[in-house]
């Protein structure tokens, strides 16, 4: 395969913010969330590893936003593709699913820039990172290339998202903790048949909400008014900057479950024991570790139990009654999730994509703007109940103790 460059595209004049907003192609959109929003994610990009059923929802809602996104899954377009990713047509069957699904973007969203990003390139970036101690090297000066190599690819991104089911969160929190140096925002999804799980790590984010009546108010009564283009008065205090504080990604996957708030959705603690009982499944070497879209395919529907199911139920048996509190109650009050969860893990559902994605992709539009309170680090969906829970984890003021695997 012919090697392709990385670098970004070169914005015309057709399709730069400032053309885009003067030509009113997204005047619905600014009749939303406002101008200085609509440059802003223009101006953004997004990168999105793996077309799992909820990244083609988020790459769908971020293109039609105006948020050039660029895409990263080496895997040859199959039947399985067909059944949720609506990117790519029957004849692009064989070709790479990046490439294909581009072509469905463009048609989408002819103004907004997209590319993709060769999956070498990404693993290359996972390599460095999962070294031991990636980051002290490089502020030392140590493997230079491969350190500005992997600075300089992340620093391309406003937001890096990526799928679990190819790469699963225990590989992650590298990336994410250079996420956090860079200011990049981190991103990962994960889909299992009728639940659905999102991570989010906005670091330090400051927002804007609006400003209490009481302060509107005392401002106007103080001051003379002063009308800006759009006839509002600019001598209120129409807004307040306020700083959200997210956990990482390793803080949250150390974080004991027991701790959680007792409002946390017992699925949400069934969900994370299940991606601790996978990573320690590879740490021991019960199970070859790969990575990759190419090498970890999307499961089939299975409604069979097999013999790990019973051990899945065993591991989560110790580890939630061992956290007690909310954990515990967690295994007393989901029989059928834990038996059943095994059978769903990684299997893509269009219902579960569509909600995950389509929340995924408004906070995304938060933390770029600025506008509005994102939501707390975690969220599950779970299309049984119709209810898409969030918790902080690990919650406001608990310490976290990080060990590091081998």
């Amino acid at each position: 395969m012919a090697n392709r460059s990385s670098s970004p595209p070169q914005e015309g004049p057709a399709t730069s913010p400032e053309s885009l907003l003067s030509n009113r192609v997204f005047d619905r959109q600014i009749r939303l969330w406002g101008v200085e929003s609509q440059r802003r994610l223009l101006s953004s990009h997004v990168l999105l590893v793996g077309l799992t059923s909820i990244h083609v929802e988020l790459a769908k809602n971020l293109a039609l936003s105006g948020v050039r996104v660029s895409l990263c899954d080496s895997r040859s377009v199959g039947e399985i593709d067909f059944a949720f990713n609506f990117l790519v047509k029957r004849e692009a069957e064989g070709q790479r699913v990046a490439s294909a699904s581009l072509a469905g973007l463009r048609d989408m969203a002819p103004f907004v820039a997209f590319e993709e990003l060769p999956e070498s390139e990404f693993q290359r970036l996972l390599a460095f990172l999962g070294e031991e101690d990636a980051l002290a090297k490089t502020q030392k000066g140590e493997r230079a290339g491969e350190a500005l190599h992997a600075v300089q690819l992340v620093a391309r991104f406003t937001a890096i998202c990526v799928a679990s089911e190819f790469y699963p969160l225990s590989s992650l929190a590298p990336l994410d903790t250079l996420c956090r140096q860079l200011n990049v925002a981190f991103c990962s999804s994960h889909c299992s048949g009728k639940l659905g799980f999102g991570f989010l790590d906005f670091h330090r984010h400051a927002f804007r909400v609006p400003a209490p009546k009481s302060e509107k108010t005392q401002a106007g009564v103080s001051g003379e008014a002063k009308k800006g283009e759009d006839g509002e008065d600019e001598s209120l205090p129409q807004h307040d900057m306020k700083e959200k504080a997210y956990p990482s990604l390793d803080e949250m996957m150390h974080c004991s479950l027991g701790k959680a708030d007792r409002k946390v959705d017992p699925a949400l603690l069934v969900y994370l024991t299940m991606q601790k009982w996978q990573a320690d499944k590879e740490a021991k070497g019960e199970q070859e570790r790969k990575d990759g879209t190419t090498s970890r395919t999307l499961p089939l529907p299975r409604y069979d139990s097999l013999p790990e199911d019973d051990d899945f139920a065993h591991f989560t048996k110790q580890e939630l009654r061992q956290e007690g509190g909310p954990a515990a109650a967690a295994f007393e009050q989901s029989p059928i999730l834990i038996k059943t969860l095994p059978m769903m893990w990684g299997r893509q559902y269009t219902v579960t994509a569509a909600i995950v994605g389509g929340v995924l992709a408004q906070e995304l539009r938060k933390y770029i703007t600025k506008e509005q309170e994102p939501i707390p680090n975690c969220l599950l969906f779970n299309a049984d109940s119709s209810t898409a829970a969030v918790a902080s984890l690990p919650p406001s003021g608990v310490s976290v103790s990080v060990i590091k695997t081998p």
